[in-house]
């Protein structure tokens, strides 16, 4: 819908997919993404031949505070691309996988309660 100005209405989930989607994040970036996701992503993704690989091949590590994530040459190797697909690929996931977080049933938040301690000096 087009506002007074003529210009597209976009909610702030539109913005911030749209902004995503012109970003090329790096190799870093986006391991440490999907990674930090991986448990959902899988969930999501497993069954998308597109993806299955490279979920199965990262759902193989071990995660946590001493271990490195994963290195982009051990992937390379591992999944038989090159670093032009690789990267294709993991932008694709991290895309699709925003684009997913859109949808209600995807992400699920439950109710939380904040207490605030607050002390009157």
């Amino acid at each position: 819908m087009k506002n007074e100005q003529g210009f597209q209405d976009n909610t702030n989930i539109d913005v911030a997919l749209i902004y995503m989607s012109r970003q090329k994040l790096g190799f870093r970036e986006l391991i440490f993404a999907i990674v930090s996701e991986l448990p959902l992503i899988t969930r999501l993704f497993e069954k998308n031949p597109n993806y299955s690989s490279l979920i199965r091949e990262l759902t193989e590590y071990e995660y946590n505070d001493d271990n490195h994530l994963p290195y982009q040459k051990d992937l390379l190797e591992k999944l038989a691309l090159s670093r032009t697909a690789l990267m294709g690929l993991m932008n694709d996931l991290y895309e699709d996988f925003s684009i997913k977080l859109s949808d209600p049933k995807a992400y699920t938040i439950s109710d939380t309660e904040i207490y605030l301690i607050v002390k009157n000096s």
